[in-house]
Order: C-alpha cells, then sequence, then structure tokens
C-alpha cells in the first residue's frame, strides 16, 4: 500500500512553527466573518478578474459586482476602490502575464512535497519570471523582510521544478502590498541551496513528528480555539503545577507570560507574589514598578530583568 505524500504550504508550515498542536489540528480557527478576511478574499478576486480579463474590465465595476458577495463594509469598499486604482498601474502588469491564482503541486528533487498558490506570474523577458504576491492588509515591507520571506521561496522552487518553466533562468520574487510600492529581490543560487536545506529539514521534521506537542506559552494562545486539547494550557492556571517549578523556570515563565498579560494577568499575579517573597526569603531586591512589571535583581542569576 502506497504511502500518502503529504504536502506543505507555506501556510502549514507556518502553522507548525507557531504551535505543532495547531498543525495537527490543520487550520486555525479564522472567522468566516472576519472583516479583514473578508476584504483580503474579496481584493484577490477583483485583481484576479481585472487580470484575467487582459484588462479590458473596469476594475471599479468588478469591485462593485463582487461588494455584495463577500459584504464587504462601506468604508473598507472605499478604502478598497483606492487600493485596486493604484493596483492596475503596477509595472508588472505590462509584461506578458502566463497566469493568475496559479495552483502548484509538485515533489522537489531532495524530496520535499510542497503545494501553493501563486498570485501572479509574469514574463519579463525570455530569460526572466516574476512570482508576484498580493498583501491586502496594512502591513509595511522592507527589503529584508521580502529577502527572508519563506511564502516566496517555496513559490520559486515549485515555478522552477516545472518542466514549462525551466527555460528561465532568472525568477524575480515580489511582494505587492497593494497600498504601497511593491518590492523584489532576486536569490542566488547559494540562497536557494539554503533554503532547499533548511527546508528539507523541516520537512522531515513536520511529516515525522508524532507528538505534535504544544508551543506554549505564545502570543497565539490569546484566543486559541483549540485550548481545550492542549494540556499545558489546562495546567498553566493551576497551583500545583506552579509549585514543581524551580525559581529559574519560573522566572523564565513570567516572562514568556508577559507577552499574554491581557488574558493571564492572574497568573502575574501569582508570580509577582512568589518573586517578592523569593527575594524576602534570599536576600535579594524586587522592585515592582507597576501591576504588571517587575525587576528582579537577584544573586542566582546576577542581572536586572523587566
Amino acid at each position: 500500500m502506497n504511502k500518502k505524500i503529504i504536502y506543505l504550504s507555506p501556510s502549514s508550515i507556518n502553522l507548525y512553527l507557531t504551535c505543532p498542536l495547531l498543525y495537527k489540528n490543520k487550520k486555525v480557527d479564522i472567522k468566516k466573518d472576519s472583516r479583514f478576511l473578508r476584504y483580503g478574499s474579496w481584493a484577490h478576486k477583483c485583481t484576479e478578474e481585472y487580470v484575467k480579463s487582459d484588462a479590458k474590465k473596469d476594475i471599479l465595476k468588478i469591485a462593485k459586482s463582487n461588494f455584495t458577495k463577500y459584504d464587504i463594509d462601506l468604508d473598507d469598499f472605499l478604502d478598497g476602490q483606492k487600493v485596486l486604482k493604484r493596483f492596475i498601474n503596477r509595472e508588472y502588469l505590462q509584461y506578458k502575464i502566463l497566469g493568475s491564482e496559479i495552483k502548484l503541486q509538485d515533489i522537489l528533487s531532495n524530496g520535499v512535497a510542497l503545494r501553493g498558490i501563486i498570485d501572479l506570474l509574469v514574463e519579463r523577458d525570455h530569460e526572466t519570471l516574476e512570482v508576484i504576491d498580493y498583501k491586502s492588509g496594512w502591513k509595511f515591507y522592507t527589503l529584508s523582510m521580502i529577502n527572508k520571506n519563506m511564502q516566496l521561496k517555496v513559490y520559486k522552487n515549485l515555478v522552477l521544478n516545472q518542466e514549462e518553466y525551466k527555460q528561465y533562468k532568472n525568477i524575480i520574487l515580489t511582494i505587492d502590498p497593494l497600498r504601497y510600492e511593491p518590492l523584489s529581490v532576486v536569490h542566488d543560487e547559494v540562497d536557494n541551496e539554503t533554503f532547499l536545506d533548511w527546508i528539507s529539514e523541516m520537512y522531515t521534521k513536520i511529516t515525522k513528528d508524532n507528538d505534535l506537542k504544544p508551543n506554549f506559552p505564545n502570543p497565539f494562545c490569546k484566543g486559541c480555539h483549540i485550548t481545550n486539547l492542549c494540556e499545558d494550557y489546562k495546567n498553566y492556571n493551576k497551583f500545583d503545577f506552579k509549585l514543581k517549578m524551580d525559581v529559574n523556570k519560573k522566572l523564565e515563565h513570567y516572562y514568556q507570560l508577559k507577552n499574554l498579560k491581557k488574558v493571564l494577568n492572574q497568573d502575574l499575579d501569582y508570580y509577582k507574589e512568589f518573586f517578592k517573597d523569593y527575594a524576602h526569603k534570599n536576600n535579594t531586591d524586587v522592585v515592582s514598578s507597576n501591576k504588571y512589571e517587575l525587576k528582579i535583581k537577584n544573586n542566582y542569576m546576577g542581572l536586572i530583568k523587566k
């Protein structure tokens, strides 16, 4: 019986890196009525229809025709119109368009099975392709961020693995935030080999990980939809669990939990009192600057922490 091939997408890899337990349960619970999700889906649909019409359609008419389908807020619709007007003047739309919303799934030469959906692929010249990924949010990107972007690197290797694209020698990787100017990078062979080594290691780790233990605590614990499956989350609020920690572990846990202070104030109170008591018993200095900040000068670590 043939073993089922596990194909990883950029989103599933990021999900594993965030929390293996979330990856095990496959999807982050993003509410379908999320305003930002609706806006992103609507913006992508408008750009896709415009590109596939060879720019023959009025993009604002496309936007209006999809307005009710995606239940866009009026303010977002008016904002989106401005974004889409910027989009139709992008330089890359002047080149030969090879496809939009291209679904690729393949196994690389190193045995890594990947999949992904490329927003837009254009031919710059007979030797150069450009992979474009749209971002409809408000996040500002830098060249350093683009250069490290794992999603674009996955797309590049998927494209390079397709027979129809092997004639091209160069691939430009572009993120278009839509609200701002597009940013592009070109990775050399060394960069790509480094990535292939990393993705091979990551693929093995993910597909061979039978435990898939939670990455707890981390900022994404707030509002997580599978806390009922997370034993660490269930136990963190139990007094006996805290008592089992030595002081170094408690100190480490305190600083981790500070990222979650909006939902874990009772824990910070617990640690605050613990460290005050510890300081008194062990002749160390503790200064509380406000309710949820603690400066601890301790002999066993020899430094001040905030």
